[in-house]
C-alpha cells in the first residue's frame, strides 16, 4: 500500500506521532491511523508550495510537506477508522537507514540532511518513534 506520511502537529507535548493516509483506496487522503514509527520504500519528499506560503504569512503551523512512500512496516498507536485496510507491522527494524532528513517549516525550503543536501527521493525512510526521520538516500540527487 503506498501511503502518505507526516508528522502529527497535535500530539501532545513531547509524544512523537506520525500520521499515515493511504494515497488510494476508500480511505484514499484521511488519516487511518497514528503511528510510533513508520517503515517505508521507495520514497519521495513532497511540500506543497501553496501551503507553505499560506503557513509562512499567517504564521501558523498546518501540514503542507510529507513523504509518500510503499508502506514495509509500522508501529500502530491509533487505528482512526476501524475498516481501515492497515495491519501493524514491525516498522523498526535490525537496520535503520543513515541519513537524518530535517524539514523546518518556517524557515526551510525543502526537505534537507542535517549537512544540509537538498533531498527529493529516499530508496527507504524510517519515520522513527522518537520523532527522527531516517533515510537512505542517493547523493547523486
Amino acid at each position: 500500500m503506498i501511503v502518505k506520511v507526516h508528522r502529527n502537529l497535535n500530539a501532545l507535548p513531547g509524544v512523537k506521532i506520525w500520521s499515515v493516509s493511504p494515497i488510494s483506496g476508500p480511505n484514499h487522503g484521511r488519516v487511518v491511523a497514528h503511528a510510533t514509527g513508520v517503515r517505508m520504500s521507495q520514497c519521495r519528499f513532497v511540500i506543497s508550495r501553496p501551503g507553505q506560503l499560506r503557513v509562512r504569512e499567517k504564521g501558523v503551523r498546518s501540514v503542507f510537506a510529507w513523504i509518500v512512500g510503499q508502506l514495509e512496516g509500522i508501529d500502530i498507536h491509533n487505528l482512526r477508522y476501524p475498516d481501515a485496510t492497515i495491519e501493524a507491522m514491525p516498522a523498526v527494524g535490525e537496520t535503520t537507514p543513515q541519513q537524518q532528513i530535517v524539514f523546518h517549516s518556517f524557515n526551510q525550503d525543502d526537505f534537507e540532511t542535517v549537512s544540509g543536501l537538498v533531498v527529493t527521493s529516499a530508496r527507504e525512510v524510517v519515520a522513527a518513534p522518537d520523532g527522527r526521520c531516517m533515510a537512505t538516500i542517493s547523493i547523486s540527487q
